[in-house]
């Protein structure tokens, strides 16, 4: 079974997609995402709104992830969940 698909979004006016796959753990999930090389997983929190868990000094690293790019990501995500 492949969990994996494709993330489209939207980015100040440039269309982007990123692979990513399914990852659970018990009771719950996470979504790794490959952001231009680097492998982030996002996950529910409390109130069922996505986050991206990483560390900040990876993300400072790869010129091409963003914030903003990581917060697109995750409304998407969300979105595909409404």
């Amino acid at each position: 079974m492949d969990d994996s698909f494709e993330i489209p979004v939207n980015l100040n006016g440039s269309e982007h997609s990123f692979s990513a796959r399914l990852v659970p753990s018990g009771y719950v999930h996470k979504i790794l995402v490959d952001v231009y090389g680097e492998q982030i997983y996002f996950e529910p929190d409390e109130e069922g709104a996505y986050r991206a868990v990483t560390d900040i000094a990876a993300i400072d690293k790869n010129t091409n992830v963003s914030v903003e790019l990581l917060k697109e990501i995750a409304f998407t995500i969300q979105s595909a969940r409404s």
